[in-house]
């Protein structure tokens, strides 16, 4: 009997059999990257060109061609994305499937660590840069109301993690300053988000940034949204890495009140992360909770200031 892995293969070998792919395929291998619940495989042409093959759940049909439609609007204003190649159906198989373009290079999360804190902070700069490109690259259809959303999805997650009996060093501050800074979700402007902006989805070569992937979980909203994945993925790994973004995004210092609008997205995620968590990894709860609280402790849950990551030196914010 073939074991899973081996089917799996099986379907993508099938899949690309027919697909309007530009040239012939020589070698597919599989890719184990990511927490997408799709399958990925790299293809490699004949002429040395790879391309990148990711497989979903037919149910997830409408969403995976509304992502790849997105992409290509990126691609044609010169976003650092990858070349859609084509989307289709496999009823037989119960998938839906698109080919893009593979960039090569390293991933930014293993790569940054061996860079030096300079190098460090130029591809933060460029992440910044690029973000923002992003977030200007196209028009919104509608207003989206960032204060319902977040308040409701808030709310659930609270009950969940109260509900629970988690807790951590902290909550108390966090969930004071979501209560006290909410209000500033209202009438904030609408762009186009990445939705999980972070070392993990880049892509370097040397010490420069070549290439932003998996929009999978792109949306519209507040663009200020797609910085809190910094106090999660950025900071940790480079403290130079997260100030880079930042002022790379600005072209220097932020603006007022940028700081007190990320505070209250990372605030507000906390006990969202706690619930993903739960739900898809629990065996990572642990190292989730102690994560959440050395963000609690470097992050100005009172007075709406800067994070300790922005200081150099790291002077921790609330003590």
């Amino acid at each position: 009997m073939p074991n899973h892995a081996e089917m799996n293969l099986a379907v993508a070998k099938a899949l690309i059999r027919n697909a309007p792919l530009p040239e012939p395929v020589a070698e597919i291998r599989f890719l184990d990257k990511g927490y997408s619940a799709d399958d990925k495989y790299v293809l490699r042409s004949r002429s040395g060109a790879d391309y990148l093959l990711r497989i979903s759940d037919i149910a997830e049909e409408q969403v995976r061609r509304a992502n790849f439609e997105t992409l290509s609007q990126l691609w044609a204003r010169g976003i650092a994305c990858p070349q859609p190649v084509c989307f289709d159906t496999h009823p037989g198989k119960a998938v839906c499937f698109m080919v893009l373009t593979y960039i090569p290079g390293d991933c930014a999360r293993d790569a940054l660590p061996k860079m030096r804190p300079a190098e460090q902070y130029a591809v933060g700069h460029q992440a910044g840069e690029e973000l923002a490109k992003i977030h200007r690259a196209l028009t919104p259809a509608d207003r989206v109301d960032d204060y319902a959303i977040r308040g409701d999805k808030h709310a659930r997650h609270q009950r969940f993690v109260q509900e629970s009996g988690f807790s951590f060093r902290g909550q108390d501050r966090a969930e004071r300053y979501v209560a006290a800074h909410l209000g500033l979700l209202r009438d904030r402007p609408t762009t186009f988000r990445h939705g999980d902006y972070h070392p993990g989805n880049l892509v370097v070569q040397g010490d420069a940034l070549v290439g932003v992937v998996d929009f999978n979980r792109c949306d519209w909203g507040d663009p200020i949204d797609d910085f809190y994945k910094i106090a999660f993925f950025g900071a940790p790994l480079s403290p130079e890495y997260a100030r880079g973004q930042v002022t790379g995004y600005f072209g220097g210092e932020p603006p007022d009140g940028f700081w007190r609008l990320y505070n209250l997205y990372v605030a507000v995620v906390l006990p969202a992360d706690i619930v993903w968590t739960q739900q898809h990894y629990p065996q990572d709860l642990s190292a989730s909770l102690e994560l959440i609280e050395l963000i609690t402790s470097t992050h100005d849950f009172e007075g709406g200031g800067p994070p300790a990551w922005w200081i150099p030196g790291g002077q921790r914010a609330n003590g």
